[in-house]
Parts: structure tokens; sequence; C-alpha cells
């Protein structure tokens, strides 16, 4: 079998949806499934040049038929993943080539299914005109014109199942199915004596990620950080990178340092000893995943369906009531001034991780292929 994945990067280092299909690439190729990728941003060397595919996006349907026909054609491909990717025109010219080259389309969507609500839509005549018409926005458009498409449609979580269908209008479907992100690398952490670093690993992106807070809360807390030797490491690039540092400096936050594009997200993971998530929305978050393999413990808001599938509260994490910054102020000043709290925590996270190893994850989605091909 051969698989084809289209996303935007293929760098590992870019971002969760980037390490979950390196993870997959890894244990699809060790069971001899052959993989291919196509990509319209940053590329990995990592990966043979045979097996990549570099296009633009915005091309016409004639050079996108073109270059992906080839593509298909030569390299026989049999299943295209598409992570995220609801680019209209080329859901079409893959429908076309489905039927000519009788490969299977999957999408998956590596969102809660109500990202959409986050996103604020710039005024576009021929958009507003078709939202007043579907009552839907563009993004959710483009998440109904996927799954209309595909033959299947990818969730994170079971709970996101219902969800989906009610906010989209979807009765019972063979399409819909749900499959967890696979942790990106097999061994967990063993280190219990830990630095006294709180950790973010994020994309600097505020309309998501809530990062102010995460600071904010960080204020609460630098009395007793400065006093017993702890600091707040954030790791991450994006555009709002600039406005973060900023609103670092206003607040005067003491013992703190962003440290840049994470490339090997482990190292930081292993030495820290907790993990801050303060997200708006998120699908099913890497980040917390791998934290908790490394016995870094996550405190998160409660912000997103699938948290209860990662952290069972106070026993491998700590969910914090959504936006509570005085309630997770409270939750990381107690797990920070009891280390044996922290170490037992640390030890209940590791094993938890472990339903979600690439051999767990990956068995899932070998079961899958080999049924859509049936």
């Amino acid at each position: 079998m051969n698989l084809l994945f289209i996303e935007s990067s293929i760098d590992p280092s870019r971002g969760g949806v980037q390490r979950v299909s390196y993870s997959l690439y890894d244990y699809f190729e060790s069971h001899g499934i052959s993989c291919y990728f196509a990509y319209y941003l940053v590329g990995y060397d990592k990966i043979a040049e045979n097996k990549k595919l570099f296009f633009s996006p915005n091309g016409n349907k004639k050079y996108l038929l073109s270059i992906f026909g080839e593509f298909i054609s030569k390299n026989k491909i049999d299943v295209v993943i598409l992570q995220g990717i609801h680019n209209g025109r080329l859901l079409s010219v893959l429908n076309s080539l489905r039927n000519k080259y009788h490969c299977k389309l999957i999408y998956c969507l590596h969102q809660t299914p109500d990202y959409y609500k986050y996103y604020k839509e710039g005024f576009r005549p021929k958009q507003f005109l078709k939202r007043l018409i579907t009552g839907k926005t563009y993004m959710q458009r483009a998440e109904l014109r996927a799954y209309k498409v595909v033959d299947k449609y990818i969730l994170l979580s079971r709970s996101y199942v219902p969800y989906f269908q009610n906010l989209f209008g979807i009765g019972e479907s063979y399409k819909l199915d749900y499959l967890e992100n696979p942790l990106p690398f097999n061994d967990t952490g063993n280190k219990i004596t830990k630095d006294k670093t709180v950790l973010i690993v994020s994309r600097f992106s505020e309309v998501q990620k809530n990062i102010k807070s995460a600071l904010r809360i960080w204020k609460k807390v630098e009395n007793v950080a400065v006093e017993e030797g702890w600091f707040l490491e954030v790791a991450g690039y994006g555009d709002d990178e600039t406005m973060l540092l900023e609103y670092a400096s206003a607040l005067d936050l003491k013992n703190y340092k962003f440290i840049g594009k994470a490339n090997n997200p482990l190292l930081l993971y292993e030495r820290s000893s907790i993990f801050v998530m303060t997200s708006f929305f998120e699908g099913l978050p890497m980040t917390i995943l791998e934290s908790q393999s490394m016995g870094c413990v996550p405190i998160a808001f409660n912000s997103f369906k699938s948290l209860p599938d990662i952290i069972e509260n106070e026993i491998n994490g700590f969910i914090v009531p959504a936006f509570d910054e005085e309630k997770f102020a409270y939750y990381l000043l107690k797990i920070m001034n009891n280390e044996p709290l922290r170490i037992k925590m640390a030890i209940a996270a590791r094993e938890t991780s472990v339903r979600f190893n690439i051999q767990n994850v990956g068995k899932k989605w070998l079961d899958l292929l080999e049924n859509i091909n049936d």
C-alpha cells in the first residue's frame, strides 16, 4: 500500500500535526507501507526527495490536476490523507483523481469541530452573501465540503463525533470516525528530579493559544517563583511573538524567558517539572501528551471537549475551569510547593500516556486502512 500525506509543512519541528505525520510515516514504513508527502510551505530534508511533492495551493485546477495526477500515478498512491487541508479546488481535483486512479481520500481534522467560532472573517461580498444564504461561515462550509468529498472524515476524540454531527447537521454516518494523535517518540522520560521550570511550548497565535493569560498567571505566582527559584520558559514561534514579548515586559515579569522555536521539545519536557496550557480551544493537543510522557505534569484550562481524554484531574494533571486565572494560579502554586505530589502525578502521567504511543494508535490506523480498501 502507498500513502500520500498532504499538509502545509512537513518539518516535525513546525508543530504537532507535523510530528503526528512523521510518527505515522515511521510506523507505516516499518509495516511495509510506503509514504509520500505533498506540501506548500516548509519541507524536511530527512524525507527523500523522490517521496516529496512541493505544490502551490493557489494554482489553477489544470495545474493541480497535472502535478497531483502525475505524482499519484507514478507512485501508485492507494490512499491520500489530508492533514486539515480543505482547499476547495484541491478537493475537487483529488475527487477527480480518485475516480481515475481508484485511490481513497481521508481527511483529518486536527481541531475541535467548533474552531471556526474563534476566527473573525474579513468582509468579502461573495463570502458574505454565501453566509447569509447558508447560515454558515466560510470555514464551516469548507469542513462540510471536505466531509462530503472524502471517504473517511477523522476526528480526534470519541466525544467530537456527536458534537460534529450536531454542529453540521449530519446524522449517523459511516464516514465519521475518530483516531487519537500518537506520541511522536516511543521512550518515556525517566527523570524524577527535575529543574524548577514551568514550561510553555506553543505556536504564538493568540487567537487560539491565549498565552497572555499564562503570562498573567505567572505574574500571580512570581513572588513564590523568585523566592523558590522557579522559572517560566516559553518555547515557540509565530506572528504574535513581538506582541507577547512586549506584553511580558509591560507586566514587569520576573524569572521568565522566551527561548525561541523548540526544534527538540523532548529535551524541554524531560527537564521541566510543570507544563501549562491556557488555550481558548484545541483538538487533542500533542504538547500535553508529550509533556505527560516525559513526566512533566500538565495544567490546562477546561476549554475543549477532549481534555478529559488526556487528563484525569489531580491524578496525572490538573483541569482548571475555563479561563479562571485565580484557580489556575492556585493549582500552579500547589504543585510548585509540593514535590512529593508532583512526583506522584509525574509517574501517573507517564503511565497513562502509554495508551497514546505509536504502537497503540498505529494499530488503529492499520485497521482503518485495511477496512477503507474493502
